[in-house]
C-alpha cells in the first residue's frame, strides 16, 4: 500500500495524488493482515518523541564505552580552545610583570632625580659650599682661630695603636738578631 510511482502517475495532479494515497473505503479493499508475531513498525518523525521504556533505556545504557561522537568532538574542541587561550594568557602574565617592574623602577628614578635635584641646589648656594668646605677639607677663613683637639693621650686608642706597632717592631728586630747570631755560630762550627 505504498506510494508507487509509475509513467501514469506522472501526469495527475497533487489532489489526486493526495486520494490515492489514502486508504480507500470501497468494500472490495481490506486491510491486510499482519502476523501478530512480528510487531508494527512505527515510523517516527522529529515531532514526535520517542518514548522510554524501560527496554530503550535498558539499550542506552548499555551501548559499548558510552561515549559517543557528540562527546568526543566537544572534548577536542574543548581541549583546542584551552590549548589555544594558553600561549596568550602566558604572554599577558609576562608582560604584565614586566610592566610593573618598569614601572617601578620609574618611580625609583623619580625618587633618585628629586634627590639630586635638591643637592643641585644645594651647591648653587654660597654658604653650603663654604660649610662643607670647612667641614670636609678643614679649610678656614681669614682671622678665624682654630683649635685642634688629638686624642692621643695615655689609654686613648691611638696610643694603644701605636704601642702595639711599635712592640711588632721591636719583635721583627730581635728575631732577625737572633736568627743572624744563631747562623754565624753554625757556620762557625761547621769550619
Amino acid at each position: 500500500t505504498g506510494v508507487q510511482t509509475c509513467s501514469s502517475d506522472l501526469g495527475r495532479s497533487s489532489a489526486s495524488r493526495a486520494r490515492s494515497s489514502r486508504p480507500s473505503t470501497r468494500a472490495t479493499s481490506r486491510p491486510t493482515k499482519r502476523p501478530a508475531d512480528r510487531p508494527t513498525r512505527v515510523r517516527r518523525t522529529a515531532a514526535q518523541p520517542t518514548r522510554v521504556t524501560p527496554a530503550t533505556a535498558s539499550r542506552a545504557r548499555s551501548r559499548p564505552g558510552g561515549i559517543t561522537g557528540r562527546t568526543i568532538v566537544l572534548s577536542v574542541l574543548v581541549i583546542g580552545v584551552v590549548l589555544l587561550l594558553i600561549l596568550p594568557v602566558s604572554n599577558y602574565l609576562h608582560q604584565k610583570s614586566q610592566i610593573d617592574q618598569l614601572q617601578q623602577q620609574i618611580a625609583d628614578r623619580k625618587q633618585q632625580i628629586g634627590t639630586l635635584t635638591d643637592k643641585n641646589q644645594l651647591l648653587d648656594d654660597p654658604t653650603y659650599i663654604k660649610a662643607q668646605a670647612r667641614e670636609r677639607l678643614n679649610y678656614v677663613l681669614p682671622g678665624d682661630k682654630v683649635y685642634v683637639v688629638s686624642n692621643n693621650g695615655p689609654g686613648s686608642p691611638t696610643d694603644a695603636q701605636k704601642k702595639k706597632s711599635a712592640k711588632e717592631k721591636k719583635k721583627d728586630a730581635g728575631s732577625a738578631l737572633t736568627d743572624l747570631a744563631k747562623s754565624i755560630e753554625e757556620a762557625d762550627k761547621g769550619k
